[in-house]
């Protein structure tokens, strides 16, 4: 994680044998007053490749994949939270 609440680039690695699931979590250092609506846009092709959603709360926020990401590869988003 590189960024604050509000913007910022997600890297995860992939690794020889990755799942589906949850491929990390954003906890905020200041929660949020409300619930948010969080945009990634994904910025490598491990990314583009990857079927991914995300579910938030007023606190921070969890990437998930829905299928396996391709392996041994860096999967990154840019990410921005607004309320």
């Amino acid at each position: 994680l590189s960024g604050n609440d509000t913007a910022g680039i997600l890297n995860f690695n992939t690794g020889s044998g990755p799942a589906a699931g949850v491929l990390g979590t954003v906890t905020f250092r200041a929660g949020y007053t409300a619930g948010v609506h969080v945009l990634l846009t994904p910025i490598t092709a491990g990314a583009a490749a990857t079927s991914y959603y995300v579910t938030h709360t007023s606190g921070g926020f969890q990437v998930h994949a829905a299928l396996a990401p391709p392996a041994g590869t860096t999967v990154s988003f840019d990410y921005l939270v607004v309320q």
